[in-house]
Formats: C-alpha cells, sequence, structure tokens
C-alpha cells in the first residue's frame, strides 16, 4: 500500500538520489496553476498517487486542463511534473535477502491512438536490443540495484524489508533516464519474460520471486552478481490491445 503512493515514492527516493523527473508533490489545487507553471514549464503531467498503467495520468496544455483535473480531485495526493518527451522504458527484479536480481530491460509502448484512449496508457513492450542505449540500460541497471537496497531496508506493521518481484517504469530523454513508478507486483510482462527465458536457457527472474518466501532456499551474493552479469536481449515483444470503442467488438 505505501509503494502505491506515489508521492510518497518519490521524496522517498530523492532523498537517496535516484533522478526522479523534476515536479512537485501536492494536494491540488485550482489556484496552484501559474506557480507550478513558473517552476516546471509547460506541458505538465499530474499524476494522481494510486494511478496504475496509464489511468490516473493526465497531460496539461493549459490552465482550462489544469483546472478541470484539480476541480475534479481538490485535496487530492498528486505529483505534477515537467513533461519530459521521451521513451519509456521498464525493467523487472527481485530483491531477496542478499540482493536485487535484475531482469532484461524494454521500452514501453504507452499511449498509441489505435491500442488505448488514454493519453499515457500502457500498451506493451518491446525487449529487443538494439532499442536501448548501453548507457540508458546502465543507469537502468543502477537505479534498479539502489531501489532494490532502499525495498529491502523498508519497515511497515513490523515486518522488515520488501521482498519479492518488482518492476520501475522508466523515461530517457535520450541522455538522462529518470524514474517515473514503482510496481511492487508480478507485472504484464511477467508471462513473455518467463517464458522466453525459459527458451534462452535463463532461470527466469519471475522464478526467482519464491526464494525469500522458501524456508529452505537461499541465494549468495555471488549468485546475484553472476545473474545480473548472464542478462542478454529477450528480443521478442508484445502489444496490449485495449478496447476503445466503447462497445463490445470482434477483433479477427
Amino acid at each position: 500500500d505505501q509503494l502505491n503512493r506515489r508521492t510518497w515514492v518519490r521524496r522517498q527516493l530523492k532523498a537517496i538520489g535516484v533522478p526522479v523527473i523534476p515536479g512537485s508533490e501536492v494536494r491540488l489545487d485550482p489556484a496552484m496553476f501559474e506557480p507550478l507553471v513558473r517552476r516546471h514549464g509547460l506541458p505538465l503531467v499530474i499524476s494522481l498517487d494510486r494511478s496504475a498503467a496509464g489511468s490516473g495520468i493526465h497531460l496539461v496544455h493549459d490552465e482550462a486542463d489544469f483546472k478541470a483535473i484539480a476541480e475534479a480531485h481538490r485535496g487530492e495526493a498528486a505529483a505534477v511534473m515537467q513533461f519530459i518527451h521521451g521513451r519509456s522504458l521498464s525493467m523487472a527484479a527481485v530483491r531477496t535477502d542478499n540482493g536485487t536480481l535484475l531482469g532484461e530491460p524494454s521500452l514501453q509502448i504507452i499511449g498509441q491512438p489505435g491500442l488505448t484512449s488514454l493519453n499515457f496508457g500502457w500498451c506493451g513492450n518491446d525487449f529487443s536490443g538494439s532499442l536501448l542505449q548501453d548507457h540508458e540500460i546502465a543507469q537502468m541497471q543502477a537505479m534498479q540495484k539502489r531501489i532494490g537496497g532502499w525495498l529491502g531496508s523498508l519497515s511497515a506493521e513490523g515486518h522488515k524489508g520488501f521482498h519479492g518481484i518488482f518492476g520501475i517504469d522508466y523515461i530517457s530523454d535520450g541522455k538522462q533516464v529518470y524514474f517515473t513508478e514503482i510496481n511492487p507486483r508480478f507485472l504484464g510482462t511477467t508471462a513473455l519474460m518467463a517464458d522466453r527465458e525459459q527458451e534462452l536457457g535463463r532461470i527466469p527472474v519471475s522464478f526467482l520471486h519464491m526464494v525469500p518466501f522458501l524456508p529452505t532456499v537461499t541465494v549468495d551474493e555471488d549468485f546475484v552478481e553472476e545473474y545480473n552479469e548472464s542478462s542478454r536481449p529477450l528480443d521478442v515483444s508484445q502489444l496490449c490491445v485495449h478496447n476503445t470503442a466503447g462497445e463490445d467488438v470482434v477483433v479477427e
């Protein structure tokens, strides 16, 4: 529940040096438009605290856009961020007692009009290795490990440490990669990755999700390091098709 609160997560990650999209964590109010524009420019992106898969994320072009959203969600927690014209990236991982096991990076397909009516709606992932630059992958891996370490240090209701699978979404402007959101659960790519990783003779990262919950199974630091170094592109992709018609349709 804590990790689904976007504004709280942004504050925590900024405090440990993870680059997040420049923006402000606020309680929405229509009167905030001018100071936020002075600080972050236009267009703006408003991400409601419990948005997911593109829902609850709004693109603001002008004052009318902002006031309509702020009136509809007055007083709600939200991140109001600079719009970065870039590419959406994603990476899965598993946090165990002894480290963070990394999945393979992918390019996310976001907001395609033929597939979704949401500006930031998730439409799939492409794991082709040629689509990402080496420095983007290196930044993602470094942030994934740092965030994994932070997850392992969390405590809630007497329980210490988040364990298991999680996914991180990023955006890249071509030079800098920024954190956008954490998904502390199985992902829309989990089944695809598991099938393809098995085809390539690699232990699927989602199988390793079980390690922290099995009392007689552990992985040591050497295994974590070796697993993370053995990663290679999956060269597979998927599309998620949403119904944009507003009525039942038959897809041939």
